[in-house]
């Protein structure tokens, strides 16, 4: 079985570093015990935006782009992929 291609993974310390720039917390105190929780309040209307994500290394592309989708961090919320993605 051919491995895995480990290219477009990022790392758990480069998706709380973007997040922080978008005032997003990170809980790890919340969720499963291997789970971690991220919070946003949505600038819209104030409410709590949560996302789970489990504990690990590093995440591929189906993790961010659920969690961009969840705490509304996409281009049809305002941040464009190459703001996010610091491109």
């Amino acid at each position: 079985m051919p491995r895995r291609s480990r290219r477009g993974l990022k790392k758990q310390s480069w998706v709380t570093t973007r997040l922080a720039n978008y005032e997003c917390k990170v809980d790890k105190k919340r969720g499963k015990g291997s789970h971690f929780l991220i919070r946003r309040r949505d600038p819209a209307d104030g409410r709590t935006l949560t996302y789970v994500l489990p504990h690990r290394r590093e995440y591929g592309s189906d993790y961010i782009n659920a969690l961009r989708r969840h705490l509304k961090l996409r281009p049809e919320d305002g941040v464009s992929d190459e703001d996010f993605y610091g491109v």
